[in-house]
């Protein structure tokens, strides 16, 4: 029974933002080791938007950094504002040598998606991939691709 539910939890990812954890570190650690132990996946949303302290990125056991949208969306002409570049470069880089995966936020443009690229960024999510869907609607669309209809 209890390897059922890890391999049900093993294909759902918990976002978690980081001002929510670190408002209580500790207790975050408890509940997030608790609810890695079940085979949940985790997620450190809007990374490097709060007051965290790169020493405790150790303490949590996240599979995903996602870089939020307001570093993305500073553009300019070439797609990422320059001063944006180091900075997902570096959280880019951060997430390799940890061994966690990488989502760009709030990507809108296909410049963004190049020059994320480009930053050997792994995944994006936002308008220029496509509107948000409902369940349904996500349903129904995978089933048009699968049957060609």
């Amino acid at each position: 029974m209890v390897s059922d539910h890890r391999q049900i939890a093993r294909h759902l990812k918990l976002e978690i933002t980081e001002s929510q954890v670190m408002s209580n570190p500790e207790h975050s650690a408890y509940v997030l080791n608790a609810l890695r132990a079940l085979g949940l996946r985790l997620a450190l949303d809007d990374f490097g938007t709060g007051h965290s302290s790169l020493s405790y990125l150790h303490r949590f056991p996240f599979d995903t950094i996602k870089i939020p949208a307001t570093f993305v969306q500073q553009t300019d002409d070439s797609g990422l504002a320059h001063t944006q570049v180091p900075i997902i470069r570096s959280i880019v880089t951060l997430a390799s040598e940890l061994d966690l995966s990488v989502i760009a936020e709030g990507v809108e443009t296909i410049e963004e998606v190049e020059r994320l690229q480009q930053l050997n960024c792994q995944y994006a999510q936002g308008f220029a991939f496509g509107a948000a869907m409902t369940g349904p609607e996500i349903t129904k669309r995978l089933q048009s691709q699968l049957t060609g209809r």
